[in-house]
């Protein structure tokens, strides 16, 4: 999944970024790795069009959330109880260099 969100991202699909977000989320899930409060908090975007998944080793923390609208997804973290932290990628982060061996 990783190379296909790269893929995904340089391309500027929204839509199959939601969908490799919220099928992560899934996956977490059924490992047991998500929270009921995270599942709860994803199920809520994902009710409004958007995505979310845990961040990090899981059991809380940080949720990242994405819709193209985002007054509409602010609107929702505050209104289910949250404080939305808005970020944006606006500088270079992980890449892919290939090493020789």
């Amino acid at each position: 999944m990783t190379y296909e969100m790269l893929d995904v991202l340089r391309r500027r699909n929204f839509q199959r970024m939601k969908e490799i977000i919220n099928q992560t989320q899934k996956n977490l899930a059924e490992l047991k790795i998500s929270t009921e409060k995270i599942d709860q908090i994803a199920e809520s975007v994902q009710e409004i069009g958007g995505a979310a998944k845990l961040c990090g080793a899981g059991s809380g923390g940080i949720v990242l959330c994405y819709h193209q609208d985002k007054g509409k997804l602010i609107d929702l973290i505050k209104n289910i109880g949250y404080d939305p932290w808005e970020t944006e990628l606006a500088v270079e982060g992980v890449r892919i260099e290939k090493t020789e061996e």
